[in-house]
């Protein structure tokens, strides 16, 4: 369907604005709306999209047959919608917008392609190292925690 499209640049299609609830990262979630637990897809793409859907033959198609330029397509848009003004402040967490949703769907086949597919892209090795393992704690800790409150509930009971 996509390839009778004649797409020439997939940057610049948005506007599917949806309320999504399901997504565990705490800094894609920080980076919505300003819900506390949903995230608004207005400035999304296509490639987005794709990641969070895990629709990895799309995936291919916008990067192998499209060539799109990950370094456009990639991170989070430089505001929440069209008419606020754009947010000049560079997060590392910005930058890998869709490592995190690939992360966040447990999906470590996209992740590895986005991986090999944009190395020249993303932030240095020592960055990304960094950024994982922050999170990486940050589930484990959420897990404990909810395990202890879970456990504290049953010795209650």
């Amino acid at each position: 369907m996509m390839t009778d499209m004649h797409l020439q640049e997939v940057v610049g299609i948005r506007g599917l604005n949806l309320a999504i609830n399901n997504i565990e990262d705490q800094d894609i979630v920080a980076a919505g709306d300003g819900e506390q637990d949903s995230v608004c897809t207005l400035m999304w793409n296509p490639l987005h999209y794709a990641v969070y859907y895990q629709n990895t033959e799309i995936l291919k198609y916008l990067i192998k047959d499209m060539k799109i330029n990950l370094a456009l397509t990639a991170p989070k848009a430089p505001a929440e919608n069209e008419k606020e003004s754009v947010n000049n402040d560079k997060y590392d967490e910005d930058k890998i917008l869709v490592l995190l949703l690939a992360n966040d769907r447990r999906n470590p086949q996209m992740l590895k392609y986005l991986l090999d597919e944009g190395f020249r892209y993303w932030p240095p090795k020592k960055t990304l190292s960094k950024l994982i393992n922050e999170r990486l704690l940050g589930e484990i800790t959420r897990h404990c925690e909810e395990m202890s409150s879970v456990e504290g509930r049953r010795l209650q009971d």
